[in-house]
């Protein structure tokens, strides 16, 4: 019987590092949101200019204390940031790297799998949508307290987050079948260290 070492996860950052990030990230935009909140809830706030007022819907201007409570905060946030997204592209070459080594063994081997292209087109879709969450949440670098709505964005990066992750634990499940697809046709054992 062959045995074949597989490390999705050695020198990787685990699922649950993510998570606890995640959650860093949201105890951030909480505390963000208490300094940021506006008195009234309504989504359209008036905008005063020397001469006229008018209403921008979605815009949450802040004054000069949500201001500086959010400066407070800006370094942590885009540093967060910077991290999750280096994390996540580790991740995804972690990833990328095992699934071409398992598609090599599996070239190698000479025995056919009947749904092959299947297992195959499944891969590429899930690391299609990867890399396009990715993409996304780089677009969160340049976080700034000075923008339009920084409390929008932070809800926002934290929708891709959980869409990111929820993605990656699909392409990782799909890497996995096609592994456990090749352990049937070849009765081998491949073990992944966790």
């Amino acid at each position: 019987m062959i045995k074949i070492k597989y490390k999705l996860q050695k020198n990787s950052i685990k699922f649950v590092s993510i998570l606890f990030i995640f959650c860093i990230t949201v105890s951030t935009v909480r505390a963000l949101a208490l300094s940021t909140a506006p008195s009234n809830h309504n989504a359209n706030y008036n905008v005063t200019t020397k001469n006229q007022t008018s209403i921008i819907p979605n815009q949450l201007i802040l004054n000069s204390s949500q201001l500086k409570n959010c400066l407070f905060y800006q370094s942590s946030i885009v540093q967060l940031i910077n991290n999750i997204d280096t994390r996540v592209q580790n991740q995804i070459s972690l990833f990328s790297t095992t699934s071409l080594r398992v598609d090599s063994f599996y070239n190698l081997q000479g025995k056919k799998l009947s749904n092959y292209p299947d297992l195959i087109d499944a891969i590429s879709a899930s690391q299609a949508k990867v890399n396009g969450d990715f993409e996304n949440l780089k677009s969160f670098s340049n976080f700034s307290c000075k923008m339009n709505n920084p409390t929008l964005a932070i809800k926002n990066f934290q929708n891709i987050l959980k869409n990111q992750i929820e993605d990656m634990s699909i392409y990782r499940t799909n890497i996995d079948n096609f592994i456990i697809a090749l352990e049937n046709i070849n009765n081998i054992v491949i073990s992944t260290n966790k």
